[in-house]
Order: C-alpha cells, then sequence, then structure tokens
C-alpha cells in the first residue's frame, strides 16, 4: 500500500510539474504558426487523459489531480480560443497555400516520370497535414459556425488547389509516358 501511495504520489509530482511547463509555454509562446498550437494543444490533452486516468490509481491525491484537471482545462479553453483566433487571421494558413500553390506550379513544370512520383508524394504530405488541422479544428470548442465556416471554406480551397496539382500531374504523367513510348 505504501509503494503504490509512493508511486502515485510521485506521478503527481511529475505530473504537476508538467502542467506547470505547459501552462508556462502557452503564456510565453509567441504561437506564429498553427504547428505551436496544435502542438501544445496536443500536450495539454495528453496530460489531461494522464491526469484522469491517475486519478483511478490507488493512493492517488485526488485533490491535487483534480487542481491539475481544472489548470489543464483552463489552458486547453485558452488556447483553443487563440488558435480558433489565429486561423480566422489572414495569414494563419499561408504555408499551407504556399504549399499547395508551389505544388500545382512544380506539376506543370514536370519533365520526368519521376519527378511525378516525387511531386505526388508531396501532394499526398501536404494534404495529409491538411487533414491533422481539420482534425484539429474539430476538437476546438467553436462557438460560432461562421467562424468554423470561414475557417472550413479557406481549408476547402486549398484542397481544390491540392487537387488541381494532382490532375496537372497525371495529365503530365499521361504526356510524358506518351513521349517516351
Amino acid at each position: 500500500v505504501l509503494r503504490l501511495r509512493r508511486e502515485a504520489e510521485e506521478k503527481t509530482t511529475s505530473l504537476e510539474r508538467r502542467a506547470a511547463t505547459a501552462a508556462d509555454e502557452a503564456r510565453r509562446g509567441s504561437f506564429s504558426k498553427l504547428e505551436d498550437f496544435a502542438s501544445l494543444l496536443g500536450t495539454v490533452r495528453s496530460l489531461a487523459g494522464e491526469a484522469a486516468a491517475l486519478k483511478e490509481a490507488p493512493g492517488a491525491d485526488s485533490d491535487r489531480i483534480g487542481a491539475v484537471e481544472e489548470n489543464l482545462t483552463a489552458q486547453n479553453r485558452s488556447l483553443s480560443e487563440r488558435c480558433v483566433a489565429f486561423l480566422l487571421g489572414p495569414d494563419s494558413l499561408a504555408p499551407y497555400r504556399e504549399k499547395a500553390e508551389g505544388h500545382l506550379r512544380d506539376a506543370g513544370a514536370l519533365t520526368k516520370v519521376s519527378e511525378a512520383d516525387a511531386l505526388e508524394r508531396a501532394v499526398a504530405g501536404t494534404s495529409s497535414e491538411l487533414e491533422t488541422l481539420v482534425e484539429t479544428l474539430n476538437a476546438l470548442p467553436i462557438e460560432d459556425a461562421t467562424e468554423t465556416t470561414r475557417i472550413l471554406d479557406a481549408i476547402a480551397a486549398l484542397y481544390t488547389t491540392l487537387n488541381q496539382a494532382r490532375g496537372e500531374i497525371r495529365n503530365r504523367r499521361r504526356a510524358l509516358g506518351e513521349g517516351e513510348a
């Protein structure tokens, strides 16, 4: 029993320390990129899950863990609100827009089938990043449906550009294949 209490105490202390570190990052972070928000939101959610599991451990101090959970809930809410405000900014998706437009440009300039394969992988990577963004967005508590719609419309425009790049890659591959035959 003493060993279980000591282990629970150590885990609680570790959790408190990591939650405090996350809180410091949230206060001091510059959050100039969406990845900054996503990373810290992921950390806070992970810590919250850890707290919930620890609360059930034998010998755990439920009051201390409850205080950590309240802190993490407040951090999550604050970070989520800041993330939504960031996403509503005009340049929040600029890195993704630049990638998508670059893929489309590169697709039009393909000269080898091997280049098309590499570019297809790059387009798939960017598409995967957007899927992660949509998952992150779905996890945010956005009260105003028009805000969600604005963000999703901007993401949809990025998917459109990526789909145009895929189509251009397909066309260029076909043309390059005919030229090689």
